[in-house]
């Protein structure tokens, strides 16, 4: 059973699924992956400083770390937008995830520089010990996105997406 951080929701928000996203994953994934839930950070790249916010952060030693954004509806993309189930339209999870990876590279990345006392810019072009990944998940099953013949935002692909039942 993966290490959850909190090890439980504090405030779960009842239209929310990110309690089922969370249960899923700490059953799931073996003890040696931490997985942090609404994981705030900031990252102050060339100065100026930005506030991140990723529903799911998933960290194994080896393997790397990967964030997932969560949404838990999706009613398809209208000229390559997403859009909730209501058809309002949403901030672009994919987006939102691969900031966050980025964001989370550099503190990394700084990290790195700063432990082995090199310059930040021996590190430009270095391999990171590990991986570093992005997906979003959403609340609906592959079938319910398959039937109702959704398509893929712009920043969106099969690969980069997860739904209900796959996790």
């Amino acid at each position: 059973m993966a290490i959850m951080i909190p090890n439980v929701i504090p405030y779960p928000d009842i239209q929310s699924k990110e309690p089922i996203l969370f249960e899923q994953l700490k059953k799931s994934l073996p003890d040696d992956y931490y997985v942090f839930h609404s994981l705030k950070f900031y990252s102050d790249e060339a100065g100026k400083k930005r506030d991140y916010e990723a529903d799911f952060v998933i960290f194994h030693p080896r393997y790397g770390l990967m964030c997932i954004e969560c949404k838990s509806s999706y009613g398809g993309s209208l000229n390559g937008e997403c859009m909730y189930s209501d058809g309002t339209p949403m901030s672009d999870p994919y987006n939102q995830a691969k900031s966050n990876k980025y964001a989370l590279m550099n503190i990394v990345r700084d990290r790195i520089a700063k432990d082995q006392t090199k310059t930040l810019s021996s590190l430009k072009n270095k391999k990171y010990p590990f991986g570093f990944y992005h997906a979003v998940w959403f609340g609906i099953t592959k079938k319910q996105f398959e039937i109702a013949k959704m398509n893929y935002p712009l920043n969106g692909s099969p690969d980069l997406t997860m739904f209900f039942d796959e996790t």
